[in-house]
């Protein structure tokens, strides 16, 4: 005797669409908290940084600041990529999936995951959200034609981070700005 599914769920992209906006939004938010963290720390080493100047400490606390500041740049850009896609996925959302849009996702979460792989934390969510991905995409090729699925996206790719580039940068020297307000 075959088992009776009494509540089996369809797939239906635009739930798991939101989904992944879901998990991209905790990522977001979790990388800003910590970018948050990694700045105030890096304006408290800073200020101590003038009463060690010279010494073997001061070496030391030099030698982290720019472990942090490197920590900083890296959260930065992921704020900025999972910006990025938090908006690609919300119209792709309202406009409907196609295998491009999914395969561009994939590809930019592929390039995230290059920034998270040494923060255990991050690194769970990005995984998170790369299985979301992956399920979209195993949904959507279903209903598209294999020729359709092969598409060469890297230039679009390439785009989406240089401007989630951008945007870390103005983020970085607006870090900057407040850490360091009278350098000049």
């Amino acid at each position: 005797m075959r088992g009776i599914t009494i509540f089996k769920r369809r797939s239906d992209s635009k739930y798991d669409l939101v989904k992944l906006l879901h998990f991209l939004k905790l990522g977001y938010g979790r990388v800003n908290f910590l970018l948050a963290k990694v700045t105030s720390k890096t304006e408290v080493m800073n200020a101590k940084l003038s009463r060690y100047e010279g010494t073997d400490g001061g070496k030391a606390l030099i030698k982290e600041l720019e472990s942090l500041q490197l920590l900083a740049r890296s959260l930065a850009r992921m704020s900025a990529i999972l910006e990025v896609l938090i908006t690609r996925v919300e119209t792709v959302a309202l406009l409907g999936p196609t295998v491009r849009d999914l395969a561009l996702i994939k590809n930019v979460v592929q390039e995230l995951k290059k920034y998270s792989f040494n923060i255990p934390e991050l690194s769970i969510i990005i995984e998170d959200i790369d299985d979301k991905v992956n399920d979209l995409m195993h949904e959507s090729r279903g209903s598209f034609n294999e020729s359709n699925v092969n598409v060469v996206i890297t230039e679009d790719v390439r785009k989406v981070i240089n401007e989630a580039e951008l945007i870390a940068e103005s983020k970085m020297r607006e870090l900057e700005k407040r850490s360091n307000p009278i350098k000049a």
